[in-house]
């Protein structure tokens, strides 16, 4: 029953100690029998009571449907209209608590009313219910996938996020093997980036599966005229995705989006259209989190459509809803349509508005965003080519996100940047390698095998490489880079041919997997035949290097091309190929 570890944060003292006094006659209620709801609804009249117990007393009710569904539609009001008419709130949350007294809707709402009409002592109890309550959902989750808040329903979820300063922009449901149902709110504050928040509504739904068993007359939450199991014809088949049905039918955002996105997965394409009339309609009742589904969706249309007209008319479609979440808040939009722009999918003029989404995300510390523009700076694409500010970018995204410090140390070992590799880029890849990350320990040993910020070693550089590959022996990326360094090297001590031809050919084995359509790929294994020999074989791979790169529509192809013709030139002269960037 004591806290883990966690803060409870938001309580002042008198309320923490009377918490604290809540819990533990909570803790000596279960040892022996739980209290009914009545018993703890009449003990909280001084002080708030177990939180958590008041509400699995709640859902054992026998009337649990009728007054949660009663219950929905009050809180609705509150969450709408909490900043406004304060007077009409007092009437509200008086109903609310009527229906369940750990609302935190109608705690709030009781709690405005009596601020506005200057009644302290009453403001002051219903605060010590909203802190009690605040406690219990963070005492029991941080609002992550893997320890989501505990709420009674989805309006919980929405008055916690008010009480945080956060505003619910979106919402969908989830399941997980853990959590059969969840809710993942886009939660927004008044200035900052969008907090993904996600809350365990289980014991809801646990309450509302058994009471269909026991009863068929248990009247579901949803909106309109009562409905019933045998209404909708779920009484047999009832489970989570039944229960998010029947949510979406009655109007429930959140589940019109979670139905919208699982029709978008039905192989073929088949349900699109129905997806979409889904989509639509969380959209049009303000669930932001459905314009990023539409905006996909349109451009999963305008990819197979197979006129231009009609490409173009769902490539602009996206663009309106990409447009809509980008104003919402949502960085990941920003990326997606910033990346759409400048792929010239709007046209030129549109490319520089691009940049300046990236850079809008960038400023929210969008990750993604972060490494876009270093890429642009390196490049010199549509910005300045600046070394400096793209280093800035990847150390930016580097501090929000480890996996990106591989790639900022990565970008520091790459010749013609004039960037020094420095301690703190060293202290990290040396830490990856310990933890076991094959990039890591890649760019370890590429330190080891240049001599770069460490003393010049072949052999730990050898280590180090065939540490990665056994780390990581189907990772067509970490296995190449070993290969080619080893095969390529002018090192005599560092050369092991022999080695990259069994480990490439382990990756390649399959004729139609992904590695095998990546001319790269193709030739290093190509040189490393070559390396030992075996012209024969190096020619044939080399061979299929080129008609792959040959079909690609990539402009970059036209550089990368005229390297692969070289190096087959070379096998048919019977000469193994060096590269002169690796030592």
């Amino acid at each position: 029953m004591f806290p883990r570890g966690r803060a409870l944060r938001g309580l002042g003292a008198a309320a923490l100690i009377g918490l604290l006094g809540a819990l533990l006659t909570g803790c000596a209620m279960r040892a022996s029998v739980p209290a009914s709801y009545e018993d703890l609804v009449a003990q909280g009249a001084e002080a708030p009571v177990d939180v958590a117990a008041l509400r699995r007393a709640f859902l054992a009710r026998s009337d649990f449907d009728e007054r949660l569904r009663e219950l929905l539609a009050l809180e609705a009001q509150v969450l709408a209209a909490i900043d406004e008419r304060p007077l009409r709130l007092g009437a509200v949350g008086s109903a609310i608590l009527d229906l369940y007294y750990g609302s935190l809707a109608g705690h709030q709402a009781l709690a405005r009313f009596y601020a506005f009409v200057d009644s302290t002592e009453q403001a002051a109890y219903h605060e010590r219910w909203i802190a009690a309550i605040q406690a219990d959902i963070e005492y029991a989750g941080d609002g992550s996938p893997q320890a989501p808040y505990p709420v009674l329903f989805a309006n919980q979820a929405k008055a916690y996020l008010f009480a945080r300063g956060l505003s619910a922009v979106g919402t969908t449901y989830e399941q997980t093997e853990s959590y059969p149902l969840m809710l993942r709110a886009a939660a927004r504050p008044d200035a900052g980036r969008i907090e993904l928040v996600q809350f365990d509504l289980s014991d809801t739904y646990r309450a509302y599966e058994a009471a269909v068993r026991e009863d068929q007359s248990t009247v579901l939450p949803v909106a309109g005229l009562p409905a019933t199991c045998g209404d909708i014809g779920i009484c047999e088949a009832f489970n989570t995705y039944a229960f998010v049905h029947l949510l979406g039918r009655g109007e429930d955002s959140a589940a019109q989006v979670l139905i919208g996105r699982t029709l978008m997965g039905v192989p073929g394409g088949e349900r699109l259209e129905e997806a979409a009339k889904w989509l639509l309609e969380a959209a049009e009742a303000g669930n932001a989190v459905a314009n990023l589904s539409l905006a996909e969706l349109c451009l999963i249309m305008a990819y197979s459509s197979t006129t231009p007209s009609s490409a173009q008319l769902w490539l602009e479609r996206a663009e309106r809803r990409f447009s809509l979440a980008v104003a919402a808040g949502f960085d990941g939009a920003m990326v997606h349509l910033g990346r759409l722009y400048l792929r010239g999918e709007y046209g030129n003029d549109k490319r520089p508005a691009g940049v300046g989404l990236l850079e809008r995300a960038a400023r929210l510390d969008n990750v993604d965003a972060l490494q876009n523009l270093a890429v642009l700076h390196t490049e010199g694409a549509f910005v300045d080519r600046d070394f400096e500010a793209a280093e800035a970018y990847y150390l930016r995204a580097a501090e929000v996100d480890e996996a990106v410090r591989i790639v900022y140390a990565r970008f520091l070992l790459q010749p013609g940047y004039g960037r020094s590799f420095n301690d703190r880029a060293y202290g990290w890849v040396r830490d990856a390698a310990k933890a076991k990350d094959p990039h890591g320990m890649l760019l370890l040993a590429q330190l080891y095998h240049t001599g770069s910020h460490v003393d010049q070693s072949t052999r730990r550089a050898r280590s180090w490489f065939k540490k990665a590959v056994r780390v990581a022996p189907d990772d067509p990326f970490v296995v190449n880079q070993a290969a080619w360094t080893l095969t390529v090297t002018r090192l005599p001590r560092l050369r092991d041919p022999r080695y990259a031809v069994r480990i490439m050919d382990r990756v390649m084995a399959d004729e139609n997997g992904q590695a095998r359509e990546d001319p790269a790929y193709l030739d290093t294994w190509a040189a490393a035949y070559a390396a030992i020999g075996n012209f024969e074989r190096a020619i044939t791979i080399q061979e299929e290097a080129i008609a792959k790169e040959q079909g690609r529509s990539d402009p970059r192809a036209r550089e990368t091309l005229p390297i692969l013709l070289e190096h087959l030139a070379a096998f048919r002269a019977g000469e193994r190929i060096s590269d002169d960037a690796i030592p």
